[in-house]
This record gives C-alpha cells, structure tokens and sequence, in this order.
C-alpha cells in the first residue's frame, strides 16, 4: 500500500530501474520502490523524469503534480482507465444515442430531487417547517421534471435547497417520493 509522497524541489532526473523509482542528483541517488510512493510533486522546473518511469507511474496508481513558477499546482497526471471494464463503460457512454442520454438525465435528476426531500424532512429548518413545504415541494418538482427544462427546473430546486439550512433537531420520519 502507498504510504510516501515524493516533493522534488532540486534539480534532479528521474528514471526506472529495476522496478524502482531512481532519484538521481548531483551528490548520489536514491531507490524507492513503486509501491510504497502514493504521490509525486515535481516543484522545480530543472527535473526530468523517462517515459518508462511514467508509464509505470501511471500503473502502479501514482499521482503525479507538476507546480508552477510560483509553485502552485499546474498540472495533474492520474491513471486513465486502470481496469478493462471502465474503458467499456465509457465507450458504450460515448454511443448512447440523444433519447436514451435524456431519459438516463430524467432518471438521475429525480434521484437527486428524492434524495434532497430526504434530507430536508430529516434535517428539518429553524422553525421546523421543511418537513411540512419543501420536501414535498421537491417530491412533486420531481415528478413533472422535463428534460425541456432541465436547466430551469434544477434552478428553482437549487433555490428552495439554499432557502433551508439544517437545525440541530430530532431526527424526523423521511418524506415518501
């Protein structure tokens, strides 16, 4: 399991050797195994780093955080696709046709709606009112979703959410959508 982070600030040059990753600089180099690094930060433009090395990287689930001049984050490299099935998945997302994409939006746009009546009966507002108005308000807003007007139905839910903070009360029974 990966436990390390690796911040090179030096420059130094990065390689793969034997499985591990070799940090070589001016005074000597070092040998990491692969598994133990969770993340590496390459904070120093004057570091190179093989192909061989990245790729390996890239397999073993190695983060990899390139900064800027002025040291923030400029750059991320994560995995792509680490097991056969999700390459799949995203292939057969990618040939979805427009009628089944809508249908798939309508399904997940209720889910969120059910979900956010849940917790507004659950949670309840200051004067205890959210059991009572909004949950099913949003139950009802649930049902007569259109994928004509998702954008301005996800706004007026989006306002009646931010309406209804969540008081320190009693656990209510969950709204039925």
């Amino acid at each position: 399991m990966a436990w390390r982070g690796l911040h090179l600030s030096e420059p130094c040059r990065l390689a793969l050797a034997d499985g591990q990753c070799v940090v070589a600089r001016e005074d000597g180099e070092v040998r990491l195994a692969l598994e133990d690094i969770a993340w590496i930060i390459l904070d120093t433009p004057q570091a190179t780093l093989t192909t061989a090395l990245l790729a390996s990287c890239m397999e073993a689930g190695i983060a990899l955080i390139v900064t800027d001049a002025r040291h923030h984050p400029s750059g991320l490299a994560l995995p792509f696709h680490r097991h056969h099935r999700q390459a799949e998945i995203a292939a057969l997302q990618v040939a979805l046709g427009a009628g089944r994409r809508r249908r798939l939006w309508q399904a997940l746009a209720r889910a969120k709606l059910r979900n956010q009546a849940a917790v507004l009966a659950l949670c309840g507002d200051r004067r205890g009112a959210a059991r009572r108005r909004s949950a099913p308000w949003l139950c009802a807003s649930r049902r007569v979703i259109r994928t004509i007007s998702r954008r301005g139905r996800r706004g007026i839910t989006g306002r009646a959410c931010s309406r209804i903070s969540c008081a320190k009360t009693p656990p209510i029974a969950a709204t039925r959508c």
